[in-house]
């Protein structure tokens, strides 16, 4: 199967009627409060996400990227203002339909990969299609496939363990495209990663965004592969900012 055959066929529902973005976020915040104190890390957040584009968001340590991502994929509840997710607002989904959504149409990445140490790679990569209820024997092929593409055809029965840095975030990144999402929200996915290793995880990216079409918001420090994707946000005083 080449790599465009792979999310080829039907829809699965990325493109829904009168849907202009794959993600929309209106007027988003997000308030903490424990006792008496509260503490505003987001305010008044507007972004839109179309089809297959590549949006980087950069800002300093401890100023929401993170929170940013957990609200945009439905990890945690907003307290202010909407978001969308073809169409659907999180808020109005019941925690199943949430756990659905989330599992269906996006993929996530993180800087600290959390893969499944007790699993084989193709096991780990398979859980997504294990969790939605899919033929194991099907599921083994689509995960298989995805791992052929990212590089990693010859590591299906390693334990994690057993893996490099790269090759543990290769991993990640199949099991996060796995399911055909609508987008990737990724959090610092190269930042353990040295320089070498992680131009070339963030070249996959690239590589998989153009062959799959897949949208992707990616969170980084490195102002040098922010560059390299369409759209640049930083979070400055609670709000998100466009840079280019």
């Amino acid at each position: 199967m080449g790599i465009n055959e792979h999310f080829s066929g039907k829809n699965d529902g990325q493109d829904a009627p009168n849907m202009g973005f794959v993600l929309e976020a209106r007027g988003l915040g997000k308030t903490y409060q424990d006792g008496q104190i509260k503490v505003e890390v987001l305010q008044g957040v507007d972004l839109t996400l179309a089809a297959g584009e590549l949006v980087a968001v950069i800002g300093t340590s401890g100023v929401g990227k993170s929170t940013l991502l957990h609200l945009l994929g439905g990890l945690d509840r907003y307290t202010a203002g909407e978001v969308r997710i073809l169409n659907q607002e999180w808020r109005l989904q019941s925690e199943r339909q949430r756990c659905q959504l989330r599992n269906e149409k996006v993929g996530f990445v993180y800087q600290l990969h959390h893969l499944l140490p007790e699993f084989n790679v193709l096991e780990n990569v398979c859980m997504p299609l294990f969790i939605a209820g899919e033929d194991p024997t099907l599921a083994q092929e689509k995960a298989a496939d995805i791992l052929e593409k990212v590089g990693l055809a010859h590591r299906l029965r390693h334990r994690i363990g057993e893996l490099s840095g790269g090759e543990r975030q290769r991993t990640a990144i199949a099991r996060a495209l796995v399911k055909k999402p609508a987008c990737v929200l990724a959090d610092e996915p190269t930042g353990n990663l040295d320089q070498h290793t992680a131009e070339k995880v963030y070249d996959l990216f690239l590589e998989l965004n153009r062959a799959y079409k897949t949208s992707l918001i990616m969170v980084t420090h490195d102002m040098r592969l922010a560059e390299r994707l369409e759209k640049v946000y930083q979070i400055v005083d609670k709000k998100l900012e466009r840079q280019r």
